[in-house]
């Protein structure tokens, strides 16, 4: 009987980029409930409920799929994938259709480059023989 392999080094990276992603979310949704006052006089749009379920996604996106992930669920990898095209997806949609300040798109050429490198990086990542066999089982 072969043995089930462990958990690679590119799966501990994933796993930690998407509890940096769960970190943010979570500051973020912090922050939005601290200064909700703030955001909602200054009219910042879209206002601080919109604020506070974007950062809750990607709070609880990147938290439950890290868990996953580690903890060998057979979800996390459909999962991860799905909560990575759909946070790549809202960030996009949420910087060209929704921020309204005007150096918001300055740097979009690096952010477009991010965005591709982590997102093929997190889908390489799963699509490794190594980390099915991983799930498998």
């Amino acid at each position: 009987m072969e043995e089930r392999p462990g958990r690679t080094f590119e799966l501990w990276l994933l796993a930690l980029g998407l509890l940096t992603i769960s970190l943010v979310g979570w500051l973020r949704l912090l922050w939005v409930i601290y200064a909700w006052e703030f955001i909602r006089q200054s009219g910042a749009q879209p206002g601080p409920a919109y604020q506070a379920i974007l950062g809750g996604a990607w709070a609880l996106g990147g938290l439950i799929c890290a868990a996953g992930l580690l903890l060998r669920r057979r979800w996390a990898p459909p999962a991860t994938r799905g909560v990575v095209l759909g946070l790549v997806a809202w960030y996009w949609v949420d910087l060209l259709a929704l921020t309204r300040a005007a150096d918001a798109t300055d740097n979009w050429p690096y952010m477009l480059g991010v965005t591709l490198v982590c997102s093929a990086f997190a889908l390489g990542v799963l699509a490794l023989k190594r980390q099915k066999r991983f799930f498998e089982g």
